[in-house]
């Protein structure tokens, strides 16, 4: 296990992100707390980015990470074999950073204990996508705020219950799509909307390769190991014999859990596309190339990917697996400016210079006063603030479940069609207030790519 940070560290890196006064929580919902008091946190899900997020949170002098859950007792084999998580190693995180000896925050196996709990304001869920749905769903009816990993969900029916719950409860529920809060791509997004491109021609979007190769045909089902419930981690998903590539950090790669690297990067690159064009909607996609692992294998996403979209405005955006990882470039009469996670660059160092010198207006494309200093924190540390703040002020985070559920259609949308056999190169057209397939190919592929959209029903 990695060692523990201590607090002076996780406080020298929450500087930028303290959220000041008054705090409007749920045990505080007839009272008016002092500035003292602090948003109590649950993170449910304690694997590589729940330590992220956990580590995160603690930094913020504005909240208490009060408890922590997962169905893994403690193990090895996350991103890589030395990153030691669940549930134990998570608690220890915690308690390390506060000082604190004896119980310290609570631990729990079963989110259902989290969920609803007194003293618990808001619960952190990062939990392989396949959860997502039924976790946020109960925490915002119960009446907590919700953080919630993206990509916000599993299939394009569940974002949209996700969405309508949060909208029905009132509560405050951020995406973690924690882009939305990188000055880098806030100055590109308001750059290509003050016209600094000109008309938008077209845009490209990147995700990366797959990171992990599992085992191909023929693999073997594994004993589960002590301490972890797989019962509970399959969840709503079929029941299939346990391998160690099946969880994880790699359940990413598996259909049954994940849309691979459409979801993963997509929930980011596509996010910020769409955010150039907030008028325009997806009026149809057309499945262009994949690759695919053996049949047979444990992993079943697409391992390199190509998609378009065409906007209600007529932009085609294109996602498609990239060298670049993660961004985009947006194309239009002036010249293309692209954002990755390295740098900006433009087409001409005339238009790159504007790029680099534009000042974004914090409002014109996102209210998001934790971007005031962009040199000063994190992306992630950024998105954090802004869920805190609008728990406080009971304001729209910078990425609303309905944000959240927009982007991630936009992911879906591509990785359904891409698995459906004979539709490459065909267009499907779609209608985005209905959230439907209008026309395809053929009857049979119509009615398939619309069955996809909730595979599993509600």
């Amino acid at each position: 296990m990695p060692a523990a940070p201590n607090r002076r560290s996780f406080l020298g890196a929450a500087a930028a992100t303290a959220v000041a006064g008054p705090l409007v929580c749920r045990q505080f919902a007839f009272g008016r707390p002092s500035a003292a008091d602090k948003i109590n946190v649950a993170v449910i899900g304690l694997g590589n980015q729940g330590f992220l997020d956990t580590k995160t949170f603690l930094a913020n002098p504005a909240c208490r990470v009060v408890g922590v859950c997962d169905v893994n007792r403690g193990s090895g084999g996350y991103r890589d074999e030395s990153q030691f998580c669940g549930r134990e190693p998570g608690k220890k995180l915690v308690d390390d950073f506060y000082g604190e000896s004896g119980d310290g925050c609570f631990m729990e196996s079963d989110w259902r204990k989290v969920v609803g709990r007194d003293g618990v304001d808001a619960v952190v869920i990062v939990v392989p996508d396949h959860h997502h749905e039924r976790l946020a769903i109960a925490a915002l009816e119960a009446g907590q705020d919700v953080y919630c990993e993206k990509p916000l969900s599993w299939s394009v029916a569940e974002g949209r219950r996700m969405a309508d719950a949060a909208a029905r409860t009132g509560r405050v529920a951020q995406t973690g799509s924690h882009h939305r809060s990188d000055a880098n791509a806030v100055r590109l997004v308001d750059f290509v909307r003050a016209g600094g491109v000109g008309d938008i021609k077209r845009i490209t979007t990147f995700i990366a390769p797959n990171n992990k190769v599992g085992p191909g045909p023929g693999w073997q089902p594994q004993p589960v190991p002590e301490g972890f419930d797989y019962a509970a981690w399959l969840g709503p998903a079929p029941k299939t014999p346990y391998h160690p590539d099946r969880c994880f950090y790699r359940f990413r790669f598996i259909t049954d859990y994940s849309g691979g690297q459409i979801t993963n990067f997509g929930a980011h690159s596509n996010d910020l596309a769409g955010w150039c064009m907030p008028e325009a909607r997806p009026a149809a996609v057309t499945a262009l190339a994949a690759t695919w692992p053996a049949p047979g294998s444990l992993f079943s996403t697409a391992e390199v990917s190509k998609y378009r979209l065409d906007f209600t405005n007529g932009v085609p955006v294109t996602c498609q697996t990239d060298e670049r990882s993660f961004g985009l470039r947006v194309e239009g009469t002036k010249g293309w400016v692209e954002h990755t996670s390295r740098k900006h660059s433009a087409s001409s160092p005339a238009l790159e210079r504007e790029l680099t010198d534009f000042v974004p207006a914090i409002g014109a494309s996102v209210a998001h006063p934790s971007l005031t200093d962009p040199k000063g924190s994190s992306r992630l540390n950024n998105h954090v603030a802004d869920f805190l703040r609008c728990v406080k002020t009971r304001e729209t985070p910078v990425a609303p479940l309905s944000q959240g559920h927009y982007t991630a259609k936009l992911c879906h949308l591509g990785s359904l069609t891409l698995g459906l056999k004979d539709g490459y190169g065909e267009t499907f057209a779609w209608d985005d207030a209905a959230e439907r397939f209008t026309d395809g190919p053929n009857a049979e592929l119509l009615d398939e790519a619309n069955r996809r959209l909730d595979p599993r029903g509600a």
